[in-house]
Parts: C-alpha cells; structure tokens; sequence
C-alpha cells in the first residue's frame, strides 16, 4: 500500500522528467526542412570546407566527416564517425552553400531523403570552423512554404540575433 502512494506522489515528477527527455532527444537532432535555402548547384562551393573534419563534441550527431568537391557548384559529403543517436539512416550526404545577408550557411540532402538539413558557418582561421544548427524565430518551420520563404525567415531570424545553437566546432583532420 505505501509503494501505491509513493507512485501516486512520483507520477508527476515522472511526467515532467520525461517530457524534458523526450524534448531533449527532439530538439538535438537536426531539422529537416522541405525547401532548400537556394536552389541547389546554384552557388559556387566555398573551398574551405574541403577535406576532413572532426569534433570532440560528444554532443554531435557526426564526430568525423569527409568533405570532397563534387563539382564547382556542390560537395560529396560522408560521416564517417557517428554519435549513437545519429539515426538518419545513411552515411552519404550532397550538400550545396548559400550567402543570406552576411551570413553562410550549407544545406545538405541525405542520400534516401529528399529534404534538407540547414546550418550557419563560420570559419575560425583556416583549420577551424563553428557549425549550428538554426532556430526559425519568426513563422517557425512549420510556416516556411518555399525557398523565398526560407530564405527571408533566416534572414529575419539572425536580425534577432540567439537563433544559432548546438554549436559544434570542428578542426581539420
């Protein structure tokens, strides 16, 4: 009788800790967007990012990744060291950059989706480079409808400043 009554009294405190794990494991993933922010091929590749890149961010969905031109508009990209939660199903990733306002960002496509994954650069010398994740301030993602839509909620977003997060710093290989 007395373990029902400490059940009873935990069940809220088991709720709440379990909402703020499942919200944990939602927002660290990246997330995929409908539209990419330019129309890929489009730009022409920043060649910085070229080569391999690691991160002791134990935080990170990819510990070590391979960047390599695919074409003077586009890059093959494969992880090749995961973290354990990293569940998007491929290895294999083409990924494109794009400038909006002063800022840089690339935007990858896994191999088996047709969505895209949208982040903020910025180099830190010639062998460091800050990657985050981007937080839709102003209609959220679920309001962007198309590239023009995507493009002008980042642009926005960034004015506001503190949209930048999951920032993991990676160093060449």
């Amino acid at each position: 009788m007395q373990m029902k009554k400490l059940l009873v009294k935990l069940m809220p405190l088991m709720k709440v800790s379990l909402i703020v794990l499942l919200a944990f494991f939602f927002t660290a993933c990246p997330e995929e967007m409908n539209y990419a922010p330019a129309k890929p091929d489009s730009e022409k590749i920043d060649p910085a990012l070229i080569g391999t890149w690691v991160t002791d961010n134990s935080s990170a969905d990819i510990y070590e990744v391979r960047i390599e031109k695919a074409s003077a508009y586009s890059y093959n990209v494969e992880a090749l060291n995961v973290n354990t939660n990293y569940n998007v199903g491929t290895m294999f990733y083409k990924m494109w950059v794009t400038k909006i306002g002063k800022h840089k960002y690339v935007y990858a496509r896994a191999d088996n989706k047709d969505t895209y994954y949208v982040y903020h650069y910025k180099f830190d010398g010639k062998d460091k480079f800050e990657l985050s994740q981007l937080e839709y301030m102003i209609e959220g993602s679920n309001g962007i409808k198309s590239t023009e839509a995507l493009r002008k909620e980042i642009d926005l977003s960034m004015k506001l400043g503190d949209c930048l997060k999951d920032q993991v710093i990676y160093t060449r290989k």
